[in-house]
C-alpha cells in the first residue's frame, strides 16, 4: 500500500493498481481500479480516545 503525507496534515493511502474485466457487460471492459483513503494524521489518537472513554 503505498502512502503520502501531506502538509496539511492528511496521510493518502493507495491500494495497489489492478485491471477489473467485466464480461458481462454489453462490450468487454478493461479498467484500472485503485482505492484511495485519507485519514488525518492524528486519526489513530482519536480512535484509541474513544475507544478508552467507553470502556
Amino acid at each position: 500500500m503505498d502512502s503520502t503525507t501531506y502538509k496539511e496534515g492528511y496521510r493518502e493511502y493507495k491500494s495497489p493498481k489492478h485491471i477489473c474485466e467485466h464480461p458481462h457487460l454489453y462490450h468487454s471492459v478493461q479498467k484500472e481500479y485503485q482505492k484511495v483513503v485519507t485519514r488525518p494524521i492524528w486519526q489513530t489518537y482519536v480512535e484509541e480516545a474513544d475507544h478508552l472513554r467507553h470502556h
